[in-house]
Parts: C-alpha cells; structure tokens; sequence
C-alpha cells in the first residue's frame, strides 16, 4: 500500500512514466512511479486542496473580502478563512469570522486536534500561512466574464451555462 501524499494531477505523469513514456511538460504532476512500484519516498511534500478567493455563484463576479484556503506542508495542514467558504451544512456566512486550523496529519491523522492556538507551533504556523499566502498571489484570478449573457445565472434558474444549450432541470425520471 502507497502512504505517499499523491495529488490527482499526480496520475498523468506517473502512468506515463509506468508505459515508458515521456514526461507531460507543463504540468503540476509529479510522476510517482519509482515511489509506488519500488518502494521509494514519494516525491510530492506540498499540496493545496483548495485556495478559493470568494468569487462564487452568490457573488456573482464580486470578489468580497472572503476566502479560504487549505494547503499541506509535509506532516502538516492548514485550513484558513471564512466559516462559510467550508461548503458544510452547518457553516453560516459570516465575513468577520475566519477559521484557523492546523493539523499534525502524521500524530492526528483524522484531524481531531487543532494546534493553530498551540504556542509550540506558532512558528509551523506562520509559516503555512505565509506559503498560503504566496500561492494565493500566484494564482489566476477568477473570471466571471461571460461573452454571452445567454450562460448567466439569471438566464438559467441560478445555474452557469455555457450558453450554447438549456440546462437539463428535468430528465426521463421526474
């Protein structure tokens, strides 16, 4: 069993090395072939699960003063930004609260304790959040840009289109 952090974009590079392939150029993949088949370290020690920087559907094309962010540095995972941003059914959208949370994944891996608030780890801390901080700079903002007006929320019972078909709202079975 591979307990090597993998990334979904992971599997390109690594099924194409497996076929004797040559490597995708341009990619975020890391091949992990040699880790998988020959027992090697895994090669991958960073990860973003999500940097979100509020552009969503409610907000149609504003980018409010909410985001959320959740990377992993080694052993360690931060979740950070606001409450409503978890798309959990119990999170209120609130733009002065924020969460802060920080995982040790190898002592706590099903995330039962937060060490954000722990002073033994302010230093683990900052430095995530800095890291966070340089991804978000680097990443290509949202564009809500629609060249027709037929894909838009408004047009599409609150859904985005693309424009050139109906959405499905009905099928054989309702």
């Amino acid at each position: 069993m591979y307990t090597g952090m993998l990334h979904m974009v992971d599997w390109l590079p690594t099924l194409l090395s497996r076929a004797n392939l040559a490597p995708a150029r341009g990619i975020d993949g890391i091949d992990h072939s040699d880790a998988i088949w020959n027992g090697k370290a895994g090669p991958r020690k960073e990860m973003v699960y999500n940097i979100d920087e509020g552009g969503t559907t409610a907000n149609f094309g504003l980018q409010a003063r909410r985001f959320h962010v959740g990377i992993r540095d080694g052993d360690f995972k931060l979740i950070w930004g606001n409450p409503g941003m978890l798309k959990k059914e119990d999170s209120v959208l609130d733009t002065h609260r924020e969460v802060l949370q920080m995982f040790d994944l190898k002592t706590d891996p099903y995330e039962h304790i937060n060490l954000a608030r722990v002073q033994k780890y302010r230093e683990i801390l900052q430095n995530l959040q800095e890291k966070a901080r340089q991804m978000a700079s680097q990443m290509v903002p949202v564009d809500f840009n629609f060249p027709s007006k037929k894909g838009h929320p408004d047009k599409n019972q609150g859904l985005i289109t693309s424009g050139w078909c109906a959405p499905v709202t009905r099928n054989h079975c309702t």
